[in-house]
């Protein structure tokens, strides 16, 4: 452990020290995170975090559930499970953070999941990851189709088509997310830009000003390229014109009920499911009088907003 404190600059922190140090928003390997639930918690254990809540995507799977809050209670982690679903709200999505709280332990939570009301909404919330998925499978295909050339061609690299079941071995346990497809492309461009660069040293040492100002512009680039970096210049709606903008509501018939519910709609059924639980109101892109609104017309269901993502902010 003290070796890798020491590779990652980590504090040691005392076993017995009753740190306050949380963070109230991280994924696991069931959604769009890299760490089973075991291995979040060992990762928050070393941090020296003590309070954590776990966030999953519409609905929760009751192993993962179990896992994560047997290893919690193993390595004394107070440990929450968040529920997050989008509801509609002028011509856009907002998020909303659901978690039950007042359960006793991973018997109590699943005993929870097996109540009607509780299964029918992780049923509809299971109906609206899988149309979500629809439009990460049908950036695959653009990938393929499209995009996979831009960036050989830039790169002076062969990317090879990325094929579905691929794809979900990849993704594995968790959701399939574009980022998981940024995640494995770039996996993919790694070792075929590491292999140019020799030729690259060599049309350096011999090239001229303009031929050497090209190829340092392009190692800083590869250099600097991040699976976020080609999520956001590839996967956006406006690169891809022939899909739909998941983040914009649709009318389609396809679309699910779950996906068509206004914020007041979707609070009063979470504060039905279990009336003793937090509904947190993340901010991401909305303005002061868009939140007073919600708090309004929510009619106080609304407990808490997420005023600070760390994600957001560096973004």
């Amino acid at each position: 452990v003290r070796a890798m404190l020491r590779s990652y600059h980590l504090l040691e922190m005392p076993e017995d020290w009753d740190q306050l140090t949380f963070d109230n928003h991280v994924h696991d390997a069931n959604t769009k995170g890299r760490k089973t639930p075991t291995h979040l918690i060992m990762d928050a254990w070393i941090k020296g975090i003590r309070n954590l809540t776990v966030i999953y995507y519409n609905f929760v799977e009751p192993r993962a559930m179990q896992e994560l809050i047997q290893a919690a209670d193993i390595m004394g982690i107070d440990t929450r499970i968040g529920v997050e679903f989008k509801s509609r709200y002028r011509g856009r999505y907002v998020e909303f953070i659901w978690e039950p709280i007042g359960l006793d332990g991973a018997q109590g939570m699943a005993e929870f999941l097996e109540e009607e009301a509780m299964r029918h909404l992780m049923q509809d919330g299971r109906a609206a990851s899988a149309h979500m998925a629809k439009h990460v499978f049908g950036m695959l295909r653009q990938y393929n189709d499209n995009h996979r050339h831009d960036l050989s061609l830039l790169f002076g690299i062969n990317l090879p088509e990325i094929a579905e079941n691929e794809f979900l071995s990849f993704v594995a346990a968790g959701q399939p997310s574009l980022l998981h497809l940024a995640e494995l492309v770039y996996k993919q461009m790694l070792p075929l830009m590491l292999e140019r660069l020799p030729k690259l040293r060599e049309g350096h040492a011999n090239g001229t000003e303009e031929e050497k100002d090209f190829i340092e512009t392009l190692v800083r680039y590869m250099h600097d390229l991040h699976p976020e970096q080609i999520m956001e210049t590839y996967f956006t709606p406006e690169k891809n014109p022939g899909l739909d903008d998941p983040n914009t509501p649709g009318e389609g018939p396809d679309i699910p009920e779950f996906l068509r519910i206004t914020p007041q709609e979707l609070v009063s059924r979470l504060s039905t499911v279990r009336p003793l639980s937090r509904i947190t109101l993340t901010l991401s892109g909305l303005r002061t009088e868009d939140v007073l609104e919600l708090l309004y017309t929510c009619s106080g269901r609304i407990t808490h907003l997420e005023l600070f993502n760390l994600k957001d902010f560096a973004a």
